[in-house]
């Protein structure tokens, strides 16, 4: 089953589980704040400055958070779709430009890590943008509806269907 809410404005369509990631966030966050503090009492000890402290502190606690985001929870986590007009939503709730769904270039699903899949669009004026990361078998299911939404867009019915494989 595909997590869509339908609503009056469109389809909601979810990429991505932000409670999950804001509870990874928090932990990994915390954990490496831990290492980061602990870098800073440790150069302290060993009479370096403070401003070199801070910036190792820093860079023990940022880089790794940093290196996670990127790798894991980057992306837009919702598609939000009424009639061929579509928003992508990100994270922390910024959207995208409006761009329409029948001239998108790509609409894809791609491997991205182990069992992790991503949406990968491409359109004007958004350019290139993925999805942060799924199951294969729902975004199957998702990029199977929006084939059949630009299908019908573009008012034919013999494009294929990118989902993965």
């Amino acid at each position: 089953m595909v997590d869509e809410a339908g609503s009056v404005d469109g389809t909601i369509y979810l990429l991505g589980n932000r409670n999950g990631t804001w509870f990874v966030l928090a932990l990994f966050g915390g954990l490496f704040l831990l290492l980061g503090l602990e870098v800073f009492r440790q150069t302290w000890r060993r009479g370096h400055s403070k401003k070199l402290c801070a910036t190792l502190a820093l860079t023990a606690w940022l880089g790794p958070v940093w290196m996670f985001w990127a790798s894991s929870w980057g992306g837009f986590y919702e598609l939000r779709v009424r009639g061929t007009r579509c928003v992508l939503v990100s994270f922390l709730g910024f959207e995208s430009e409006p761009f329409d769904l029948a001239n998108t270039t790509t609409l894809e699903g791609r491997h991205d890590y182990k069992l992790s899949w991503r949406l990968h669009v491409e359109a004007e004026p958004i350019g290139k943008a993925y999805s942060a990361t799924t199951s294969r078998e729902h975004l199957a299911k998702v990029v199977h509806a929006l084939a059949e939404t630009k299908r019908a867009a573009r008012g034919h019915d013999s494009a294929p269907d990118p989902a993965p494989k």
